[in-house]
């Protein structure tokens, strides 16, 4: 399994010619993944032109959670963050290092939640069974 980084730009048709010429190669991805709710909608509206269907032909899923991601036809999968404990604990800590510039940094971790809606698919066979093979190939080694 191999992840490629898609750079969004500041031009939506520029972005859709890149990601149309991604989705057109033999070794197309099977899944894409939005950073945020832009770039989320940029790949709908190009799936969409490219007659392109989700999960069927490639699955979605975007980080940050649109208000519309419920009412796009399959609804879109999402990461959604704990936005409002982010914001109370970035607040926090900035009253924190005001107070004391030389307080030693710290490492906050929280968790996000993935809400599985429809536009993601399962694996494709002839994929799946690729994985399974290069899986049982480490393991051999």
């Amino acid at each position: 399994v191999t992840a490629e980084v898609m750079q969004r730009g500041d031009d939506e048709a520029a972005f859709a010619a890149r990601l149309a010429a991604m989705l057109r190669r033999p070794d197309r991805p099977t899944a894409l993944i939005a950073s945020n709710t832009l770039v989320g909608l940029w790949m709908i509206r190009t799936l969409q032109k490219l007659n392109l269907a989700w999960p069927q032909d490639v699955s979605l899923l975007a980080f940050e959670h649109p208000d519309w991601a419920d009412i796009v036809q399959p609804a879109l999968s999402v990461v959604e963050h704990p936005t409002a404990e982010m914001a109370a604990l970035a607040w926090e800590m900035l009253e924190r290092r005001m107070q004391d510039a030389a307080a030693p940094a710290r490492r906050i971790q929280l968790q996000a939640k993935v809400i599985q809606r429809q536009s993601m698919g399962s694996c494709p066979t002839d994929l799946a069974r690729d994985i399974s093979m290069q899986h049982a190939n480490v393991e051999a080694t």
